[in-house]
């Protein structure tokens, strides 16, 4: 008896953890409904030398516009936090990031589709808005 109790406990109690997947950079087409976790994989080699310019962390936001995504862009060194970004569906945002590995962290309030990828060389070979182009996205917490 005592083993049975403690067994529904157990299950009792794991019901209530919420487990989140933790999704590779770049990933495309994940599903999010309340909250994604992406990480930047290890580069390999020197990262100084990987680099050919600036970096952009690119969140693209595929959904209804009436839904928006919660982002935060983090190194994952945990030395940096940018954000909250209020990003609606249908929208990208475009983040300027260091040679530090970086992680995103999403939140919805409805069903969304996420890609999150990292561009090489700078905001001049990429199109878009910016966060300095729409400063409705960034709203202070």
């Amino acid at each position: 008896m005592k083993k049975l109790f403690f067994l529904m406990l157990f299950l009792i109690g794991n019901s209530f953890t919420l487990v989140y997947a933790i999704n590779p950079i770049p990933s495309y087409k994940v599903t999010v409904y309340h909250q994604a976790v992406f990480m930047e994989t290890v580069r390999r080699g020197n990262p100084q030398k990987d680099l050919r310019g600036e970096r952009i962390m690119v969140v693209a936001v595929s959904g209804l516009s009436s839904h928006t995504a919660i982002i935060w862009v983090n190194s994952l060194d945990r030395q940096t936090t940018l954000g909250p970004y209020y990003v609606p569906g249908g929208e990208t945002l475009y983040v300027e990031i260091d040679e530090r590995e970086w992680g995103v962290l999403v939140e919805s309030d409805g069903l969304l589709e996420v890609d999150v990828w990292i561009e090489e060389g700078g905001r001049e070979n990429n199109r878009g808005y910016y966060l300095n182009d729409n400063p409705n996205w960034y709203l202070p917490g």
